[in-house]
């Protein structure tokens, strides 16, 4: 897959009717904090399904800082207009899972907005710009396999279930979409 270059836009927000996209920056790293303290979201993105020590969602939060430094997007953190209230992080980053870069749409949210079709408004935006302005071929999603609800913001997005993989020493689905499959939608 030919990476997409951002070479003129500036992609800092992003919006939606209810929410609200920002870049993420270093004032940022305790929203990130919060979220991976979650218990219940720890569930989905921890290997001992615990919230990951504070060492390693630094490290993280350095690859996402690069990643914006790098390639101009990234993730953001997601906060409901109307409240100001942080919602969670999602937008696309480049992995290299198994061998091959892929673009991947990523996505966390805090267990008080589940349910409340967030995630899907989010990701719908940044699958949109990826296809539009970024001018990607395919995106994939990672999603441990028994996590649900995640797995049907994937499909309602149109992504199809590929295979299994291990990241971050967790076994996820591979979901894919293809920008002709997302265009027919």
């Amino acid at each position: 897959m030919t990476r997409p270059a951002n070479t003129m836009h500036d992609y800092d927000t992003i919006q939606t009717d209810r929410l609200k996209g920002q870049r993420i920056e270093l004032p940022d790293r305790d929203l990130l904090h919060q979220l991976h303290r979650e218990p219940s979201v720890a569930r989905t993105l921890s290997p001992t399904g615990t919230p990951l020590p504070s060492e390693q969602v630094d490290e993280r939060f350095d690859e996402i800082i690069e990643h914006w430094k790098k390639h101009g997007y990234g993730l953001w953190m997601w906060f409901e207009k109307s409240s100001n209230a942080f919602i969670g992080r999602m937008g696309v980053q480049w992995t290299n899972t198994t061998g091959k870069d892929e673009l991947e749409l990523s996505y966390a949210i805090m267990p008080g907005f589940w349910g409340q079709g967030l995630a899907t408004e989010a990701s719908t935006a940044v699958v949109n710009l990826a296809f539009n302005d970024l001018n990607a071929d395919e995106l994939v999603a990672f999603i441990v396999p028994n996590h649900t609800a995640s797995q049907r913001v994937a499909e309602k997005l149109g992504f199809k279930a590929e295979d299994r993989v291990t990241r971050y020493d967790l076994e996820h689905v591979r979901y894919r979409l293809k920008r002709a499959d997302w265009q027919k939608q």
